[in-house]
């Protein structure tokens, strides 16, 4: 199955956590991952680790001063999706505007999507 995730930011922008993890034992079962997130700090646009592709995108940070310090805007994300034309969507946090952009792409191509919620208020 070919997966595509969707997160603001990402290894090594951030530590590995389960998101990574995720990515890691899914390619390792032959899955095919592509993870969509943000060009950060002049970090090459794709890597692969782990079995997976990374793939980040430039886009300007529409921070939220003391609330949220890293919100991007990838404008390049929903051409990147068409691009790759994954089976489903995997998007992190309904916080962030790469989750809507991403979860907005994957229902106009008529995709299945899910998103990850972190705690619940």
């Amino acid at each position: 199955m070919h997966i595509m995730r969707a997160r603001h930011l990402f290894y090594p922008d951030i530590q590995r956590d389960y998101f990574h993890e995720l990515s890691a034992q899914q390619a390792a079962r032959e899955h095919e991952i592509d993870v969509l997130t943000w060009k950060r700090n002049g970090l090459c646009s794709e890597i692969v680790d782990s079995g997976f592709t990374i793939h980040r995108l430039p886009g300007p940070n529409l921070s939220l001063d003391s609330m949220i310090q890293e919100f991007p805007y990838l404008p390049g994300l929903p051409a990147e999706m068409e691009s790759l034309r994954p089976e489903i969507v995997h998007a992190d946090s309904r916080l962030f505007l790469t989750t809507v952009q991403a979860i907005r792409k994957a229902r106009k191509l008529g995709l299945p999507s899910v998103v990850t919620v972190h705690g619940f208020r």
